[in-house]
């Protein structure tokens, strides 16, 4: 039909086009067919010699009657509505009858009659609902009610939504509804009348009982009959569409499984048109239940029993003989044997008895029986002839193993094409229920390999070999039932067989349900939904999805859009010789320098494509000059090799150069390679150095070996390799490897090396540890004094500090100060910050305010956080500052520096900048702001921040809740929770959100937080002043509680 449509599309025809146009949309339904049939009646009882309109009509009629239509929005639908069960025992919560028992089923029958009127999903929380809502939701249902809810808990749960639904009715169905007993099934159908419209009602039978006997629950479920005279059964306990047959299976006697005295209908509850094309809230609806599903646990009693009426059916049907075991061998050299004399004709003739076969076999094995060969026929290989007799013995008597093994050596080839009879040995394995020989005999009349193409036979075959769960067999039924190769085509049935086959991990199934999504076929277009599949797909190394995927990802279409992502995943698919893959790539790389690079690597390599070298260097060529790093480096390594180019160095180190600015350690490593040689730039073991030890921190391994290969001799390369593992950079940390290098390179006179040595020594860390301390002191005070009297300005620093503090030598603070101002001239920030707190204190020299302020604001220019801080301390207190600069000025000048050294984590200007928050000076006043500096000083241990702050959480919430926090993390605190607790509660008291919210968080497991949590709330109402909560709170502690300390 649709062949037809395309064809009258084309043609300028005002009488029919309007009809293509529809179907093309695709957004037809019965009712609407049966309309454009009316229409091309009376068209062509006007002009009865218009042939195309003749044609077409009779497509429309033929595709009403199709099974087509079943695969429409409204079976989608009602199939989302079944599944969408969130309680225990399926279904939604219900109505309770009068017994207590619950009426899950016939709540949720009633929510699909609102469903189909309105067209909309309601949904509400179980833990939502009141007792007001159930009441008046039970005389007129419209919300259907979700259990999100955990396991736990649970009971209490339907407890108190069983005391709601107290209801006399037995059933709860609306009022006015009549239930009438049928004899059978079929009787009842066949009451119904046929319409154009979508009818409903209510069905009811016995879950359990004997035939004639009383049953002790019910079910009930809702019926449709279909426009085109076909019933459904839509059962919402299960979650599953059924025909008659497979509601009400008969067993392999002839007895109903089902009782059939017990079966009630309603007559027709309501008609629609059509089923609704769009439902609103069905997304929500089928995510909100999906996540209950994933939380109930088990399922209840009640599903159990109807899941296992449903599987008696299956429980009555033979499983076959059981398949004797046989080593499988490869029997290829005496075949040819056996084919050359009579054997082999005797063996397979079909009249032959097992009795003969194992006579024969028993001559072979003892060697009774001769054959003449050339060469000469061994003992070994005459046991193996015996043991061929017992393979064929095997095939003879049902061994599927056996059978499908000798179809895999047909199929494959192997020794077994001289045989005289039908070598298709997978049709007795077949025969015998063998899954995979079924699927493999299917394949050979699919491709028509060994036998006449047959694709009706390759359906059934692949069809047994579907419904016993072989995961390929249901992806090739779905590509059948897809294209309409076998089978009438049917999207929703391919759909189905995808899912199955790619919920067991099949990698093309996940492929093809993904495209299905994609494309909207069968289902509701989503990209998402495509995504998800071809990712599953694609991590399995399946090419297709893998394009496809890049695909998704170059469009942003159910994914964030990432050229990245697209380029990696294009080249995976097109190294592995997907063309599709390799043409997106190659579109992708006229601007992409992702794509450019990527393309060129798979040339040079000849991955997916031809080797060409040149073609890969004009594509390195084009990425780096976009400033591809990883380009750029390629280039100088093709230069360097003269892959592709001419060879030249220099060409090399420009673009190595580019690269390793960009800091791309291969780059980094490759062009201290060029400087260490001295190929095509000036030799310069210090640039070497320096550049394999920026590559080598960022774990570029052999950035590292060419640094550990020159620390063997060089200095300055012992030095940085010894920095290196002393900070754990690119390389375990490692002490005595860093105090061994260093020492290697402080031999040599190395000034850094030096200093880093007396750092070690002045530490102990990687030294002797019998070394006592004031022998490492001394051991550093003279490696410092060494650097030192040789001007480098660190080691000046360290010399200082040691004098001033009296370690490996005498207190001297004056010869401290003459070294600190030998440091800071030379721009050292530590020393400058620590001379500029000796002009401050007036220690050592004469007390020099505005001095201090100078040496402060020369360290603070190089970012030193201490002396951001205490210059900020100068312009908050004025002293040393010009005195024309008026408090305003000063102010904000202090703000902006405590400012510069808080947000770098610097506590003491954390608490500084709480403090003026806390004042109001320098800024707006807010204690906001300032519990949150006060409490990131105190998580650091910042003694007086914490006093602080515990001192505003007396009436201040924020501080409250911040102190809280850290009594909670134990972060500047000891852990304590009950502290933390009774911190958020006071501050929800106040109207914090976060500390309710905190609380809330911990009621689920503290038991203190659940007490503290419900004295908020006593009896619904919230308690608003805080000294009434805490008289409550003495009142109502228990002497098992432990009590707060702040209480």
């Amino acid at each position: 039909m649709m062949s037809a449509v395309e064809t009258f599309v084309e043609k300028d025809d005002p009488k029919i086009k309007k009809c293509c146009e529809i179907l093309l949309k695709d957004n037809y339904d019965v009712v609407i067919l049966r309309k454009l049939l009316e229409e091309l009646n009376d068209e062509m009882s006007v002009d009865q010699t218009d042939e195309s309109a003749k044609v077409l009509k009779e497509a429309l009629e033929s595709f009403v009657k199709s099974a087509y239509l079943k695969d429409r929005e409204w079976y989608r639908a009602v199939t989302m509505i079944t599944k969408t069960r969130g309680a225990k025992d399926g279904g939604w919560f219900q109505a309770i009858n009068k017994n207590g028992g619950e009426n899950n089923c016939v709540r949720c029958c009633q929510s699909f009659m609102r469903v189909l009127k309105s067209g909309q999903f309601e949904v509400a929380e179980v833990a939502d609902i009141d007792e007001q809502t159930v009441v008046d939701d039970t005389i007129n249902p419209t919300t259907i009610y979700i259990d999100t809810g955990s396991e736990e808990g649970r009971e209490d749960r339907l407890r108190e939504v069983e005391a709601c639904f107290k209801i006399e009715q037995s059933l709860g169905l609306e009022a006015g509804v009549e239930l009438k007993r049928q004899e059978n099934i079929n009787a009842f159908e066949q009451t119904i009348a046929d319409t154009d419209t979508i009818q409903t009602g209510y069905l009811l039978r016995s879950i359990e009982g004997e035939e004639g006997g009383a049953s002790s629950d019910y079910h009930v479920i809702t019926w449709f009959k279909l426009p085109t005279g076909e019933v459904v059964y839509a059962d919402p306990m299960l979650g599953v569409l059924s025909s008659a047959e497979d509601l009400f299976p008969k067993s392999d006697d002839g007895r109903d499984i089902y009782t059939p005295k017990f079966l009630f209908t309603s007559g027709v509850i309501q008609e629609i048109e059509h089923f609704p094309t769009v439902i609103s809230g069905m997304e929500e609806m089928s995510k909100v239940a999906s996540q209950a599903r994933r939380k109930r646990g088990g399922v209840g009693e009640k599903y159990k029993r109807l899941r296992a009426y449903y599987d008696q059916r299956k429980t009555t049907v033979s499983i076959g003989s059981q398949v004797l075991s046989v080593q499988n061998q490869d029997f290829s050299d005496i075949i040819s044997i056996l084919n050359q004399s009579s054997y082999m004709e005797w063996i397979h003739n079909p009249s032959r008895t097992s009795k003969e076969l194992e006579s024969l076999k028993k001559r072979f094995v003892f060697g009774y029986e001769t054959i003449p060969f050339s060469p000469e026929i061994t003992t070994e290989q005459y046991r193996k002839m015996g043991s061929y007799i017992d393979y064929c013995v095997g095939l003879r008597g049902g061994n599927k193993e056996a059978q499908h093994n000798f179809g895999a050596m047909y199929q494959k080839g192997e020794g077994v094409a001289q045989i005289g009879e039908e070598p298709v040995r997978y049709t007795l394995a077949a025969g015998q229920g063998d899954a995979l020989a079924q699927y493999n005999l299917a394949c050979m009349y699919d491709n028509g390999e060994g036998v006449a193409k047959d694709l009706k036979e390759a359906v059934r075959l692949y069809r047994l070999a579907a419904e016993q769960g072989l995961a390929k067999a249901q992806n090739r039924m779905g590509w059948m039932y897809k294209y309409g190769e076998g089978v009438e085509q049917s999207f929703k049935e391919a759909l189905r067989l995808f899912q199955l086959a790619a919920n067991k991990g099949s990698a093309p199934a996940q492929y093809n349900l993904g495209c299905m999504y994609e494309n909207g076929q069968g289902v509701n277009q989503s990209d998402e939904k495509a995504f998800e599949w071809y990712k599953l797909a694609a991590d399995q190394g399946f090419t297709a999805a893998q394009n496809n995927l890049g695909c998704l990802y170059l469009s942003g279409e159910g994914v964030e859009k990432s050229d990245v992502e697209a380029v990696r995943l294009y080249q995976l698919a097109a190294k592995q010789g997907h063309e599709m893959a390799l043409k997106n790539l190659e579109v992708m790389a006229i601007k992409n320098s992702l794509a450019q690079y990527n393309l060129a690597c798979m040339y040079d390599n000849g991955e997916g494509v031809a080797k060409d070298l040149k073609e890969a260097v004009r594509l390195y060529r084009l990425a780096a000059e976009q400033g591809l790093a990883k380009a750029q480096n390629r280039m100088g390594m093709m230069y360097v090799e003269g892959k592709g180019v001419e060879q030249s160095f220099k060409e090399a180190v420009k673009w190595y150069t580019l690269s390793a600015d960009q800091g791309f350690t291969a780059a980094q490593n490759n062009l201290g390679a060029m400087y260490y040689l001295g190929k095509g730039i000036e030799k310069s073991d210090e640039e070497a150095v320096r550049l394999y030890q920026l590559a080598a921190k960022q774990g570029d391994e052999m950035a590292l070996k060419n640094l550990e290969v020159m620390a063997t001799k060089n200095s300055l390369a012992q030095n940085n390799l010894g920095w290196l593992y002393q900070n754990g950079e690119g390389v375990p940390q490692d002490f005595k490897e860093a105090v061994r290098l260093f020492q290697l390179a402080a031999d040599q006179g190395h000034l850094i090396a030096q200093n880093n040595l007396g750092v070690r020594y002045q530490s102990g860390q990687g030294i002797d540890p019998q070394m006592n301390e004031e022998c490492r002191m001394k051991k550093a005070v003279g490696l410092y004094r060494l650097v030192a009297d040789r001007g480098y300005p660190v080691a000046q620093y360290n010399l200082a500090c040691m004098l001033r503090d009296g370690k490996g030598m005498k207190k001297d603070i004056k010869e401290a100060i003459k070294y600190f101002t030998l440091a800071a001239d030379q721009g050292d920030a530590d020393a400058q910050c620590k001379l500029g707190n000796l002009y401050l204190e007036g220690e050592g020299v004469p007390q020099d305010f505005k001095e201090a302020v100078r040496l402060f604001q020369l360290a603070a220019d190089q970012g030193h956080l201490i002396a951001q801080n205490n210059l900020g301390v100068r312009y908050q207190s004025g002293q040393g500052i010009d005195p024309q600069m008026n408090e305003e000025c000063r102010m904000k000048k202090a703000v902006g520096l405590y400012r510069l050294a808080a947000d770098r984590g610097y506590p003491v200007a954390q608490y500084n900048l709480g403090c003026l928050y806390q004042e109001g000076e320098g800024v707006a006043k807010d204690l906001k702001k300032s519990a949150e500096w006060l409490r990131k000083a105190a998580e650091q241990g910042y003694s007086h921040a914490l006093r602080d702050l515990e001192e505003m959480a007396k009436t201040d919430a924020d501080a409250q809740y911040y102190l809280g926090v850290m009594f909670n993390n134990g972060q500047g605190v000891e852990k304590n929770e009950h502290e933390s607790i009774l911190l958020y509660f006071l501050a929800a008291l106040k109207g914090h959100k976060m500390a309710l919210s905190d609380l809330k968080e911990m009621a689920k497991t503290d038991a203190d937080a659940q007490y503290y949590l419900g004295v908020m709330f006593n009896n619904g109402q919230e308690v608003k002043q805080e000294k009434k909560a805490v008289e409550w709170l003495r009142k109502l502690r228990n002497k098992d509680m432990i009590w707060p300390k702040r209480f």
